[in-house]
C-alpha cells in the first residue's frame, strides 16, 4: 500500500549530528548482544544526561538491547536511537519505557523521544511497550518514529498508552502485532489526556482487540494514520465501560481504514459508542474505508453522542459502504454528514431516527439507481413479452434543493399487438416528477424494428410518453421499444 510505504520510509533516520553532543548508553557498558542484561547500564547512562541536562543517544546495537526492568524517562531530555532495538524479558510487566517527565532537563518545553524499537515478543499478558504519562502529569513531547511491535500475551497487553498528558504528539510511528495497538486512558481522573495528536502513524494487525481504543479525553487529533487489518475494528472510541470518561473535541482527518474486522461483514471499522459519559463534538472528515464483502462496513456511531459531522467519506468497496447512525442525541444537537456530489445519502446511510439533522443540504448528490418501469400502450394496441435492457435514474440535487433534476437512461424492446398506437406511457419512479409537462426530449425508436428519431414527452405524474415523429402510431410487430437518455428537471 502507497500509504503504509510512505509511513515506513519516515521511520529512522541517522541521527549521526545529534549524537556528537550527547551522552552515549554504550558510556555506561550497555553491551546491545541480546544475551547481557542492559537495564542498568542503559538507564544509569540516561539519569546521567539528564544530571548534565543534555540529550541521550542509544546507538544501533549488535543484536537487541536486553532489559529485566522497565525504563524510567522522568526528564526532559531528547532520547535519539539509532533503530535501537529493545527486548523486554518476561518479566517486565508493566511498560518497556515509560514517560514521566517530573525530572529536570534543557527541555521543559518540548524534547523528543524517537528512533527506538520496542520488541514484546517475550512478554506476557499486562505487558505495554509505551506508557506516556504513567504516573506523573506529562506535557510538552514528541514520540517520533518509534515502533512499537509484539505486546501480545493477552487481551490486556497494549502497544501504547496515553495517560496522564498534555499538549503531547506521537507521529510516523509503527504499531503492529500487539494486543491492542493502543489506548487513550483518562483513569487518573485529572482532566488529562488533553491535547493529543496522533499523525502519520501506522496502526496494523493488533492481534486481539482493535487498532486504537480511545476511552476518554479533550481535544484529540487523528490525522493521516492507517488503521489496517486489525482483528477488531481500526478505530473505537467508547465511554460504556467503568473506565469510561468524555471524550470531547476529537477529530480524525484523512485517515485510512482497511480490513479490519477482517472476516466480520456485520462490524464497523470505525465505531463511536457512546455510553455513560458525554461523547461531544465529534468530526471526521475525509476519512478513506476499504475491504471486501467479507471485512466490516464503514462508519457506527451509537449510544449517546452529541454533534458529530461526517464530511466527504471515501469508500474503496461498495459492499462495505454503509454508515450507521443509531443513537441518541439531544433534542437541539445532532448530526452533519456531508457526502461528495456523486454518493447517494440513501443508499450509504442508515439513520432510522434521523439524528443526523443537517444532511447533505449544501451537496448534491448523483448515482445511479435502478427502477422497474411499467410500459402502457396508448388505447388497444398490447404488448406480450417486454425486456428491459437497462432502467435508472439519477437525482442532481439535494431533497428540497431548488434546480433539482434527473438523469432519466432506459432501453426496452417488446412484441406489441392489437390495434396500432399513437404512444406508450413510460412510468418513472416514485418521487421522480416532471417539473413541467409537455416538454419533449428527442429519443431513439425502435418501431417494429425500424430504428428512427421519435420524442419522449414529459407527461406530469403519468410519467413519458414515448412517441414516434409527427405523433404516427406505431406498427404492431416484434422489438417495438426506444433507447432513452435525458435530464430533466423535477419537481
Amino acid at each position: 500500500m502507497k500509504r503504509l510505504f510512505s509511513v515506513f520510509l519516515l521511520i529512522f533516520p541517522l541521527f549521526s549530528c545529534a549524537f556528537n553532543n550527547c551522552i552515549s548508553a554504550t558510556q555506561f557498558g550497555t553491551k546491545g548482544n541480546g544475551t547481557n542484561d542492559d537495564y542498568q547500564a542503559l538507564i544509569n547512562g540516561y539519569n546521567a544526561a539528564v544530571a548534565k541536562k543534555t540529550c541521550y543517544s542509544i546507538p544501533h546495537p549488535l543484536a537487541y538491547y536486553r532489559v529485566s526492568s522497565g525504563l524510567d524517562f522522568n526528564g526532559t531530555i531528547d532520547v535519539f536511537g539509532d533503530a535501537a532495538e529493545i527486548r523486554p524479558d518476561a518479566t517486565v510487566t508493566g511498560a518497556t519505557i515509560k514517560i514521566n517527565s517530573g525530572g529536570g532537563g534543557p527541555n521543559p518545553y518540548g524534547y523528543t523521544i524517537s528512533g527506538l524499537i520496542l520488541n514484546g515478543i517475550n512478554t506476557l499478558d499486562g505487558a505495554i511497550g509505551l506508557h506516556a504519562g504513567e504516573s506523573t502529569l506529562t506535557n510538552f513531547f514528541t514520540v517520533d518514529q518509534v515502533s512499537i511491535i509484539n505486546y501480545k500475551g493477552g487481551s490486556l497487553s497494549r502497544g501504547m498508552v496515553i495517560k496522564q498528558v498534555v499538549t503531547a504528539d506521537f507521529t510516523h510511528m509503527y504499531l503492529n502485532f500487539n494486543a491492542t495497538n493502543f489506548l487513550i486512558d483518562p483513569s487518573a481522573g485529572d482532566g488529562s489526556p488533553t491535547t493529543v495528536r496522533l499523525m502519520y502513524n501506522a496502526f496494523r494487525s493488533a492481534t486481539i482487540g482493535s487498532g486504537g481504543l480511545i476511552i476518554g479525553g479533550y481535544q484529540v487529533l487523528s490525522k493521516q494514520n492507517v488503521y489496517e487489518n486489525n482483528t477488531q475494528a481500526g478505530l473505537v472510541i467508547d465511554t460504556t465501560g467503568v473506565g469510561g470518561s468524555n471524550v470531547i473535541d476529537f477529530v480524525s482527518e484523512d485517515d485510512w481504514f482497511e480490513g479490519n474486522w477482517p472476516s466480520d461483514g456485520t462490524k464497523f471499522q470505525f465505531l463511536v459508542n457512546g455510553g455513560v459519559a458525554n461523547t461531544t463534538r465529534l468530526s471526521i472528515i475525509r476519512p478513506f474505508l476499504n475491504g471486501n464483502s467479507s471485512t466490516a462496513k464503514s462508519i457506527s456511531i451509537i449510544g449517546t453522542n452529541d454533534q458529530f459531522d461526517i464530511v466527504h467519506p471515501d469508500f474503496g468497496s461498495s459492499a462495505v459502504s454503509q454508515i450507521n447512525i443509531n443513537g441518541s442525541v439531544g433534542v437541539n444537537v445532532g448530526g452533519t454528514i456531508d457526502l461528495f456530489a456523486w454518493q447517494n445519502y440513501s443508499t450509504l446511510v442508515t439513520d432510522p431516527n434521523a439524528y443526523a439533522t443537517n444532511v447533505n443540504t449544501t451537496q448534491p448528490y448523483t448515482q445511479w439507481t435502478d427502477w422497474t418501469p411499467t410500459y402502457t400502450p396508448f388505447g388497444s394496441m398490447t404488448f406480450g413479452t417486454v425486456t428491459t435492457t437497462a432502467a435508472r435514474y439519477k437525482i442532481a440535487a439535494a431533497n428540497g434543493a431548488t434546480g433539482k433534476t434527473a438523469n432519466v437512461d432506459f432501453l426496452f424492446s417488446g412484441t406489441t399487438g392489437g390495434a396500432a398506437a399513437s404512444g406508450i406511457t413510460i412510468s418513472l419512479p416514485s418521487g421522480v416528477i416532471p417539473k413541467t409537462t409537455g416538454m419533449r426530449v428527442p429519443c431513439s425508436v425502435n418501431n417494429a424494428g425500424t430504428l428512427e428519431t421519435g420524442y419522449v414527452e414529459y407527461g406530469g405524474t403519468d410519467g413519458l410518453y414515448l412517441r414516434r415523429a409527427n405523433t404516427v402510431n406505431f406498427s404492431l410487430g416484434a422489438n417495438t421499444g426506444a433507447s432513452c437518455s435525458f435530464v430533466m428537471e423535477i419537481q
